[in-house]
């Protein structure tokens, strides 16, 4: 994250600035397009999260080539419509996954912290970012 943040607002100039699109998860779901100059394509939002998707799945498989990346798991904020969750499972199907489980982010992150303890708690997980008050509610049981 840090290493995109720095590239896009630290280290661009205003051309090259035009080859890149900040927080394109705020277009999923609609017709807008953005325009590269570089490549003088117009590109959806679908299209360009399947082609991250893509660049993910070859970072991890460069790392663990044994890895089985036919399944993956996405988070999705909890504010994303219908719309906007059936625009990332054309990404998903874009990037050749065959399967994937969208999870909310509150929910996904629950889970992380959660994951390997063996104990009975309730948790209330919340997500303030910026105009956003997400709330996950998990019950933890045996």
């Amino acid at each position: 994250w840090k290493k995109a943040y720095d590239q896009l607002f630290q280290l661009s100039d205003k051309e090259s600035v035009k080859n890149y699109k900040a927080e394109i998860k705020r277009l999923m779901g609609t017709r807008e397009m953005v325009h590269f100059d570089r490549t003088n394509e117009d590109l959806s939002a679908e299209k360009i999260s399947s082609e991250i998707l893509k660049y993910l799945k070859e970072c991890a498989l460069r790392k663990y080539p044994d890895l089985n990346t036919d399944w993956v798991v996405i988070t999705v904020p909890a504010y994303f419509t219908t719309t906007q969750k059936e625009a990332t499972t054309t990404a998903w199907k874009l990037a050749w996954f065959k399967q994937v489980v969208l999870i909310q982010e509150p929910i996904a992150w629950a889970m992380a912290y959660w994951f390997g303890k063996e104990v009975n708690e309730n948790w209330l997980v919340y997500d303030l970012w910026w105009w956003t008050f997400d709330v996950a509610i998990i019950s933890s049981k045996d």
